[in-house]
């Protein structure tokens, strides 16, 4: 049930097929949850965004998008733009409240982002080349279990530099490997801790290419 949940919420975020098909699916989890199993990220949000401005999604579904985002407990807003991602999706799951979204409001809102996703925070981020192990951790924050900062650094890291590369055929999503854009090495994301509920904070492991070819076949 974790495992179906996280991957319908990931998806969700990405809007990876029409927004009432993914309500659908989602409908059918309970709407209260104790812990965050994925976390809206800017890219997310620009993702969305420029494809609006494309032509590829009108203003409805992208109303319908973050009013199926808002509000979740099971969804939690990933890095130090906390605010900033819920001014926007506030804003695009309430346009009668404040603007009503055309494209020059959605080019204010890329703005925005790009500058909050600078190069300067991704240099800051980014993974180095000595680190080869990120363990992320929960931590009690106003009675909700949430990740530790390494956890959003994970997190930034999928969001912004790290290339999904395969999922692993034996254990799903809960093993997904990932190729770092800058220089080249694989990186592994697991839960060690899966026995907590929601599967547990998230760690990345490098991996040689010989065990990423071993454990993923199709690298």
């Amino acid at each position: 049930m974790d495992n179906e949940r996280k991957k319908a919420l990931e998806s969700l975020l990405k809007l990876e097929q029409p927004i009432d098909k993914h309500v659908a699916i989602l409908s059918t989890f309970p709407w209260d949850a104790d812990q965050e199993y994925a976390w809206l990220s800017i890219a997310h949000i620009a993702n969305v965004l420029s494809r609006f401005m494309a032509g590829d999604i009108d203003t409805h579904q992208v109303e319908a998008w973050a009013n199926a985002i808002e509000g979740r407990d099971d969804i939690g807003l990933a890095g130090e733009h906390e605010a900033l991602l819920n001014e926007v999706l506030h804003e695009l799951a309430n346009p009668t409240l404040s603007h009503r979204l055309n494209t020059e409001r959605a080019a204010q809102f890329l703005k925005s982002l790009a500058s909050q996703s600078s190069a300067k925070q991704l240099s800051i981020m980014r993974l180095m080349a000595h680190e080869t192990l990120l363990t992320g951790k929960c931590v009690l924050n106003n009675g909700v279990v949430r990740g530790d900062h390494v956890c959003e650094r994970i997190h930034y890291l999928i969001a912004n530099s790290l290339i999904e590369v395969a999922i692993s055929p034996e254990w799903g999503i809960w093993e997904t490997l990932f190729r770092d854009s800058n220089d080249g090495r694989y990186w592994e994301r697991t839960y060690p801790q899966g026995e907590m509920h929601g599967g547990g904070p998230p760690e990345l492991r490098c991996i040689s290419a010989d065990e990423a070819k071993r454990k993923y076949h199709h690298v």
